[in-house]
């Protein structure tokens, strides 16, 4: 067989070795308790660096990290963190302040506002504001962890229609849980997630298979990705049935 044939099966081995090595780990977790926010995104840049993103694992790992995600905003909703949920869907992770005369961008201190930043002078609000439009400017460099795997999984065309449909929905959910967790106005039960793992442990039972066996379609994936040919999505992306989400 021609070496330039050989080599792309022969480098794919070793992330397929490392993405079941992760997906281990992650089986490992009791969630939502053992995890945070900093370990989702090192394991998030971790896939990234794994590689490639034209394959199933690629995408099937991160639709499982997208849920870990979700699981814990959920639980911090439910218990009233509001603040801990919000950073995890609304809070950028990193927000740069480019100011005039300024070499470097600042940093922006996530949990504090630009005028109590960026405000030594004790200037009014409105003053502040003023001085900020016209010498600077923000940048968002890293955005909150949800947002970013909304906008990875359904710009990527590998994820199926009925996962992310149910995924969205629930992240609908927690913003819902957020605000009237926030305001009291409403009984508890009434408004938890109260989310399950199901879908999570699901995906990291499709993940291992993948690994194992590269002739296995996923039902997470779209029909097209599955049989491997860019055809238009059909029903069969709508097929997928997932575990009940709610706990009773």
């Amino acid at each position: 067989m021609n070496g330039s044939l050989a080599s792309p099966q022969m480098d794919a081995r070793p992330a397929v070795r490392r993405f079941g090595d992760l997906n281990r780990l992650l089986d490992q977790q009791v969630v939502p308790y053992t995890v945070n926010e900093n370990q989702i995104a090192a394991w998030r840049e971790k896939v990234g660096r794994l590689g490639p993103p034209h394959s199933a694992c690629y995408w099937l790992m991160m639709a499982r990290l997208a849920e870990l995600a979700l699981l814990c905003a959920g639980y911090y909703a439910d218990c009233g963190e509001i603040g801990a949920a919000g950073d995890l869907l609304v809070n950028p992770r990193r927000i740069e302040i480019h100011v005039r005369g300024v070499d470097r961008p600042i940093v922006k201190d996530r949990h504090r506002g630009l005028s109590e930043q960026l405000n030594p002078g004790d200037l009014s609000f409105a003053a502040f504001t003023d001085w900020f439009r016209r010498n600077a400017i923000s940048r968002i460099v890293e955005p909150a962890l949800l947002p970013d795997f909304m906008d990875r999984l359904k710009g990527s065309g590998w994820l199926s229609e009925t996962f992310l449909g149910a995924w969205q929905d629930r992240l609908s959910q927690v913003a819902d849980a957020m605000r009237l967790g926030s305001t009291g106005g409403a009984p508890r039960p009434t408004w938890q997630c109260r989310f399950n793992d199901a879908t999570y442990r699901l995906l990291g039972r499709h993940i291992a298979r993948t690994c194992r066996d590269p002739g296995y379609h996923s039902a997470f994936l779209v029909a097209h990705r599955r049989r491997g040919h860019p055809a238009a999505p059909t029903a069969a992306d709508k097929s997928l049935v997932l575990p009940a989400q709610v706990a009773v």
